[in-house]
């Protein structure tokens, strides 16, 4: 595929899934019990999607989706001094998990 000069792309919408149809097929994966976090599987009550993202092939088809979720109340690390806060799922436009980036904080200190 040849790439255009600069400044002569056309802009084309994309075709993706709405943010609404996103958030969805996220909800349905968690409550399947596909997002196991150290031996806990997550609850959608315990995640609040935040952010929608699309990953498109170089021929315009829809590849992955991420929904960025922060997670309530955060989730210890064993045997770590940090907590998850959030994580980005990556999802086919199918439904199906294909990967999870995991965000952690350091634990708060005792008495600080």
């Amino acid at each position: 595929m040849a790439v255009p000069p600069a400044g002569t792309l056309d802009l084309v919408p994309p075709r993706q899934l709405s943010v609404a149809a996103a958030a969805r097929l996220f909800e349905r994966m968690v409550m399947r019990g596909e997002l196991i976090l150290f031996d806990t599987v997550m609850t959608i009550d315990r995640l609040k999607a935040t952010q929608v993202a699309y990953v498109y092939g170089m021929d315009g088809r829809l590849r992955l989706i991420r929904v960025s979720a922060r997670l309530t109340p955060p989730l210890p690390v064993p045997e770590a001094s940090c907590r998850v806060i959030s994580i980005d799922a990556w999802l086919t436009p199918e439904g199906e998990l294909t990967e999870s980036h995991l965000h952690v904080e350091p634990m708060a200190e005792e008495g600080g």
